[in-house]
């Protein structure tokens, strides 16, 4: 139980900083166990100078939680946020932008980054430079030739194991060794000789996630990818919520003589209004660690959005002209939408954050929206349910997908054909290429269906 993602890229990066070359043995699954089984037990410092066990929780919930969501998703959200709602958003990256920053368009980038991974899983985490360039892979990669391929990955996912040590090392916080950044999510595939190495393959699929496309675009693009993405993300939330045929969705409403605004998206069922506040918020390292820091971070991203919410219940509440046709008949509540989780439901901080006498708030993030909307789609108490969760008493109950609990699972429409446009691939070929006495020779030599 102790070998899983998070706790093998834990391994990782300790062998990355403090590993050496000497060894007298291959590596076994056995050792492997023991060193994830090791890692999992190293003593946390805030429990030994008794800070309490909030720190401890908040820790393991942004060290494990990530590797619980289906990958699918988010992968598929890479294509139907950052190409399907770029239009007409002002400094949101073109197609040529992307071309010029990843050497291909992000469309084919996310397939060799998904290329890139099944070669790795399917060849024990270690796949020669020369097989790559073999013409029997080529359909692996097509329509991109090996050669043009392979210099998207070095540019993007490879680095060699002297620069990884160098950063793991630079990284450390003393003391803090296991909660250090990992230079393996910014370049996941390490270089080492003629061989390309995976220590923790789902690393390479999180580059191609939203997350790991913004940490490649926003040190290229700045503020101006950022605001952009802010604008993209709003879109996509109103996308997504239009999936509720149940209620009257409407946009954000300006009602001051400045341009004031209320909250993003206003949703009107028969048994709830539902006010939507959309925020391209990523937790900082204070908010992940647990830190006394963390609580000024997480009021400042997450309490600006709840006090938007609560406004604009306000104004609806006084009849504001602009409100008009905002009922004031029905329990209204909130709900914080955000790009990255910030796993508030599982702190005691939720309380603190979300708790409110004017109105009932909750906070989800993308993922959560995109399975609740799908399975509440057709669903005709849909309202009844987000009222039931949504406006639990105590805030750490208020879980978006517990409105969709007893019901079957549904497919996401948009998530659906953005993953297939961009997924698509040769599999015949595919299979055929790692069947081939190359591939064979150096691994399991078999490509499963491109799908989850």
């Amino acid at each position: 139980m102790s070998v899983q993602p998070w706790s093998l890229a834990g391994v990782a990066r300790t062998c990355l900083a403090a590993g050496t070359e000497d060894r007298t043995a291959n590596v076994s699954d056995n050792t492997v166990a023991s060193l994830c089984s090791q890692f999992v037990n190293v003593g946390d410092p805030d429990v030994a100078v008794g800070l309490g066990i909030e720190r401890v929780i908040t820790k393991m919930a942004f060290e494990q939680f990530a590797s619980q969501y289906s990958v699918m998703e988010n992968l598929a959200r890479s294509g139907a946020l950052l190409l399907d709602h770029a239009d007409g958003v002002p400094g949101a990256p073109r197609a040529q932008d992307w071309i010029d920053l990843l050497g291909v368009d992000l469309e084919q980038y996310l397939r060799l980054g998904f290329a890139a991974f099944v070669a790795m899983v399917e060849n024990g985490g270690s796949v020669s430079r020369e097989l790559l360039l073999d013409k029997r892979v080529a359909p692996a990669f097509a329509p991109v030739a090996p050669a043009e391929a392979l210099a998207v990955l070095d540019r993007h996912f490879v680095a060699p194991l002297d620069r990884l040590r160098g950063q793991a090392r630079d990284a450390e916080a003393s003391g803090r060794e296991k909660w250090s950044w990992n230079p393996l999510s910014a370049t996941p595939l390490v270089k080492i000789g003629g061989d390309l190495v995976a220590p923790a393959a789902h690393l390479i699929l999180d580059k191609i996630t939203t997350t790991g496309l913004y940490y490649t675009a926003a040190p290229a693009w700045g503020s101006r990818f950022t605001d952009a993405l802010g604008t993209m993300f709003e879109r996509y939330v109103g996308t997504q919520l239009r999936l509720l045929t149940q209620a009257v969705l409407h946009p954000e409403i300006v009602y001051g003589p400045n341009g004031e605004k209320g909250c993003d998206y206003l949703l009107i069922f028969d048994e709830v209004v539902l006010l939507v506040e959309v925020k391209t918020l990523r937790p900082t390292v204070l908010v992940r660690t647990g830190q006394d820091d963390g609580e000024a971070e997480l009021t400042k991203r997450i309490g600006h959005a709840r006090d938007q919410l609560i406004r604009t219940a306000q104004l609806v509440r006084e009849r504001h002209p602009a409100f008009a046709a905002i009922p004031d008949d029905r329990p209204t509540v909130g709900l914080i939408v955000t790009l990255e989780p910030f796993h508030l439901h599982q702190t005691g901080r939720a309380e603190q954050l979300l708790i409110s006498a004017e109105l009932a708030v909750g906070a989800a993030w993308a993922h959560d929206l995109e399975g609740t909307v799908a399975v509440l789609a057709e669903v005709e108490d849909a309202g009844a349910r987000l009222l039931r969760v949504l406006g639990a008493s105590d805030p750490w109950r208020r879980h978006l997908r517990e409105a969709a609990d007893g019901l079957p699972d549904a497919a996401n429409p948009i998530l659906d054909t953005a993953y297939e446009r961009w997924s698509a691939m040769p599999q015949d070929a595919v299979q055929q290429a790692w069947d081939s006495d190359s591939a064979s020779a150096h691994g399991r030599g078999v490509v499963p269906d491109s799908g989850f």
